[in-house]
């Protein structure tokens, strides 16, 4: 009566998926288990092979895949069977042993445009390695834990590595082709404020770029040809350039772009600003762009205008607008629309969309500045030694340089004695004290030294007896006299 039970259970059985498991130790270990992978686009199947050993005397069981897993019907060892429990499928060993089997499993895919994802747990094994192939042209795969071995050249479509500590299989592959015929789809929103000064214009125009579909390498934005790019800010930034390109060779936008809406200024060329990244990025993307305009023969009239992203199906974005020293006029807007200033600006604006431009009037705020020259002459055995001391009050805006007219011929000069000193220059018979940033208004003490040679001891050097110092700014300026 016992002969044919004895005899059925040395026979092979397929995976059990239910029945209960006995009393539960950890000693059920895996040696080694590897993934052998095939993926398409509407399956993902693995062959498992797992090294396994029990070292126990009693029944023991380890958690062999979790997550969105199916595994097929297999023939297991003796003394072996599969148990499903509560999401989990658990392998449990009736006595101690050695085995060696083979396990079908079948991931379930999830889309994440333009990619097919699966994910999965596996058990903690000692090694657990990973080789994937995707049929098909032109497929890459990517594997998104562990480690991935360097893939030969040319098997963008087959990646190999080994798990880490998590246990998880997560993997991605779409096809190129696919991914080629599928358009990009990009909005973009730009923030931009323009600083205006008595030389040049300051432009701060940020591109955040919301790519709803497909994925971007690379991004191209048109320049106005009368500003200078200065910096360029972004993420895994690779490359960039610019180029000079004819404006009627853009691509149309939507709206249709017009050459004046980027500031061409004859309306025959553009630049090209071209970004490449290190590789492409989805869903969103921040580019700060740092140029500059120069101002020329104020008072002058002139337009704002900004940089225009290309390839965007849609644009919005605002345009904040400061100066600092001077006075700005409002006498055109072309596709604005006026907002609340920010604190700190002078005006705001809002837009929908291409062309756009502003134009204003500018003209310097002149400086009102009050000079007490005090100099005080020191001889000695072989030279004589002026000092001179200038307090300007500066008021309205601030002064840029100071030009010293007939102050020496020769000699030595020594500054700067005062805060906030001076550059000197000699330009033609006088001396130019440039200076960056410029003087703000308000008390500004400025001190100097000259240093005059007595090539006759019996006769010492006299000075000019008049000296002069002019202050400039731009076509204001102030004469200081000092007489002794």
């Amino acid at each position: 009566m016992f002969l044919p039970a004895a005899l059925s259970a040395n026979e092979p059985s397929p995976p059990s998926t239910n029945g209960p498991v006995a009393a539960i130790e950890a000693d059920l270990l895996l040696r080694e288990i590897r993934y052998d992978g095939k993926l398409t686009d509407n399956e993902a199947k693995f062959l498992v092979e797992i090294d396994a050993e029990s070292i126990g005397k009693n029944e023991s069981s380890v958690t062999l895949f979790e997550g969105d897993v199916a595994v097929m019907p297999a023939k297991l060892p003796a003394g072996l069977r599969l148990v499903w429990k509560e999401k989990q499928y658990r392998l449990v060993a009736a006595r101690a042993g050695k085995y060696r089997f083979k396990l079908e499993v079948v991931a379930k895919i999830t889309r994440a445009e333009p990619w097919n994802q699966i994910a999965f747990s596996g058990p903690d094994a000692g090694i657990a390695s990973v080789a994937v192939e995707a049929t098909g042209a032109g497929v890459e795969v990517q594997l998104l834990s562990g480690t991935p071995l360097e893939p030969e050249k040319g098997e963008a479509a087959r990646v190999r590595g080994v798990l880490g500590a998590d246990r998880k299989v997560s993997l991605r592959w779409q096809s190129r082709a696919a991914e080629a015929a599928r358009k990009a789809l990009i909005t973009c929103d730009t923030i931009a404020t323009a600083q205006i000064t008595p030389t040049v214009i300051k432009f701060v125009t940020e591109l955040r770029y919301d790519i709803v579909q497909g994925n971007l390498s690379k991004f191209s934005v048109a320049l106005p040809i009368n500003q200078a790019l200065t910096r360029v800010e972004g993420e895994q930034i690779r490359d960039w350039h610019v180029s000079v390109a004819q404006a009627s060779s853009l691509p149309p936008t939507k709206p249709a772009s017009d050459p004046s809406a980027v500031g061409t200024g004859s309306g025959s060329e553009i630049q090209i600003l071209t970004v490449e990244l290190i590789k492409p990025v989805e869903k969103s993307y921040h580019l700060t762009l740092y140029s500059e305009q120069t101002v020329e023969n104020l008072p002058s009239r002139d337009q704002l205008t900004l940089p225009q992203p290309q390839g965007v199906d849609r644009e919005t974005g605002s345009l904040a607008v400061s100066a600092e020293d001077m006075l700005v006029e409002t006498e055109s807007s072309t596709g604005l629309r006026q907002i609340n200033a920010p604190g700190g600006a002078l005006a705001a604006y809002r837009f929908y969309g291409r062309p756009l431009a502003l134009g204003v009037k500018l003209r310097r705020i002149e400086p009102i500045i009050n000079v007490a020259a005090r100099v005080t002459a020191r001889l000695e055995e072989t030279r004589l030694l002026v000092t001179h001391a200038l307090t300007l009050n500066v008021e309205k805006a601030g002064i840029y340089s100071v030009e010293a007219h007939k102050l020496m011929c020769r000699g030595h000069v020594e500054f700067p004695l005062g805060e906030g000193g001076l550059n000197v220059r000699l330009r033609g018979g006088q001396r130019d004290f440039a200076r960056r940033p410029a003087l703000r208004p308000g008390h500004q003490p400025q001190d100097f030294r000259t240093d005059w040679p007595a090539r006759n001891p019996d006769q010492p050097p006299r000075p000019p007896r008049r000296r002069t110092a002019r202050l400039r700014r731009g076509p204001g300026r102030l004469d200081a006299h000092a007489l002794y």
